[in-house]
């Protein structure tokens, strides 16, 4: 009978943690890039930034283990969508939209 090799994974399980937390650190530097281009951080504090960061990572999980779903059932996602009653693929409701505040409100001459 051959005896076995003993394998060493540890060097290969910390090679892929500093792997995670390097893309985690990229992400986090990416998603600043996002906040500061758009100019939001001039609207909102940085708890609503946040909220609306972990609502569209949420809402990008959620698409994904929808699609997972339908590759393993071979149905597409907008199929799905339509077969419970919901035309052109639309599953979530549409966003409520907030008008950002005034800042020039109360500044008028005249």
């Amino acid at each position: 009978m051959a005896t076995r090799k003993n394998l060493d994974i540890d060097p290969e399980v910390s090679a892929l943690l500093a792997r995670a937390e390097k893309l985690k650190t990229e992400q986090k530097i990416m998603l600043g890039e996002i906040v500061l281009e758009t100019g939001i951080h001039k609207l909102l504090n940085a708890d609503q930034i946040a909220a609306v960061l972990i609502q569209a990572r949420d809402q990008a999980k959620a698409a994904s283990q929808q699609t997972d779903e339908g590759k393993a059932t071979g149905t597409t996602f907008p199929a799905k969508a339509e077969a419970a009653g919901k035309p052109n693929g639309h599953t979530a409701p549409e966003p409520t939209r907030q008008r950002p505040p005034d800042l020039l409100a109360g500044t008028a001459e005249g």
